[in-house]
């Protein structure tokens, strides 16, 4: 193992690491940490409502974007299959870094994103490709709905083309889950209920009462994660329901609605507005056009046609969508840099050091003995890292420090 921008006398992290014969490695040896749960979004929502459309969209457009700030090789984006791939989290803030510092390398934290196949009626009771759609949706952690709110008599709907009710429709694969989800808590918590008799069993006592409140919920025909507290998370980590997962529900318009949405994506917001559920409105076809608009290097005319739609600066609504699985996966970042890289961490929030360290390295968990920290507005402000230690405004923290977004970090371990 090797640390760039550290001398062998040092013990001091910084930069990115080249981790030899690692399993969290890409194949071109630079960790990439990726293997996390908690950084996975998957596409689930019925045939024709766009959620491929969306898929490639995501992909082409974040693909682009990062080789318009660097060259492919220093990127390590991958498309694990026609289904999955790993794009980069757009970061203005991480350009700003890096650009003080003149690093030669600036690397974007990256989620993973699934286009999940399979979901039609009776998905739960095996149809279709129904027991292989399960076992996807339960492999990720956070969900993207995408509901059809626009009208196509060119794109065939799976419910009448004539009633087209995105309510309807969401209530229609919400229907399918809550069944899946009843069959689990049906073979899960007789058992439970058994090890929770005793008192020596403390994790089955611990996640008996969780359990219970989101078989409650099904019951009423509710998602489980309209229940579910903090504490309850923090109890059950892995509570196997998929209607526990954090859920974003896509509203996919026509692209004349991208701005303000339509009455059908109205309809929707209406109702998840009742329900706590978050909702979000994005045109996945105006985003696949404007992506394919690209000249180059450079996204003029891309930003210039989306805000002929209205859409505010030219961005593409697929970063905000991006930004938002984050907030679903309870996630922020913090940086390293320095002249050979400049780089941001995804962890989770609420991390503290060690974990923190953990996400570059698994052994730093132990060894790290001391963080230092910059504030990202005071490096902004005096102009670099170096600046900032010379104004006194580098702060030591220990081992219970909890890493605050855009932290800018450089660890210490024991000898």
């Amino acid at each position: 193992m090797r640390a760039a921008g550290r001398s062998e006398a040092s013990s001091t992290l910084i930069g990115v690491f080249t981790l030899q014969r690692s399993p969290r490695a890409s194949p071109r040896g630079h960790a990439v940490f990726l293997q996390a749960r908690w950084r996975s979004c998957g596409l689930v929502g019925y045939p024709n409502v766009g959620k491929s459309t969306l898929f490639n969209a995501i992909t082409q457009t974040m693909m682009a974007w990062v080789l318009q700030k660097q060259s492919a090789e220093n990127y390590p984006f991958c498309t694990i299959d026609p289904n999955v791939t790993k794009v980069a989290v757009a970061d203005p803030r991480l350009d700003e870094l890096a650009r003080i510092e003149q690093s030669e390398k600036t690397t974007y934290g990256l989620i993973e994103v699934r286009d999940i196949a399979g979901l039609i009626k009776g998905a739960a009771k095996g149809a279709g490709m129904g027991n292989a759609f399960l076992s996807h949706i339960r492999g990720v952690s956070a969900v993207l709905h995408v509901v059809r709110c626009f009208a196509d008599v060119n794109v065939t709907h799976v419910e009448d083309q004539g009633s087209l009710s995105p309510v309807q429709e969401y209530e229609s694969v919400l229907e399918e889950l809550l069944i899946a989800d009843l069959e689990v808590a049906s073979k899960r918590l007789p058992a439970l209920r058994r090890k929770a008799q005793s008192p020596k069993d403390t994790e089955a006592t611990r996640s008996l009462p969780v359990f219970e409140k989101g078989l409650a919920a099904l019951e009423k025909g509710e998602p489980v994660r309209s229940v579910l507290t903090d504490d309850d998370r923090d109890l059950v980590p892995d509570i196997p329901f998929i209607t526990a997962k954090p859920t974003l529900v896509v509203a996919n318009v026509d692209a004349e609605s991208a701005k303000d949405g339509n009455e059908l994506s109205g309809q929707l917001a209406d109702y998840c507005g009742q329900r706590g559920q978050r909702c979000t409105v994005v045109s996945a076809k105006l985003e696949m056009e404007a992506c394919q608009l690209r000249e180059g290097d450079s996204d003029a005319f891309q930003r210039e046609y989306l805000m002929s739609f209205g859409l505010e600066r030219g961005e593409p609504a697929l970063m905000r969508i991006l930004r938002e699985c984050m907030d679903l996966m309870d996630i922020h970042y913090y940086y390293t840099s320095g002249q050979d890289e400049s780089r941001a961490w995804f962890i989770p929030k609420g991390a503290k050091a060690p974990e923190a360290a953990a996400a570059i390295h698994t052994d730093f968990d132990k060894k790290l003995e001391k963080v230092e920290c910059w504030r990202y507005e005071d490096v902004m402000k005096y102009g670099g890292l170096a600046e900032c230690r010379k104004r006194g405004r580098v702060s030591t923290k220990g081992r219970d420090y909890v890493v605050q977004t855009a932290d800018i970090l450089e660890f210490k371990t024991k000898r």
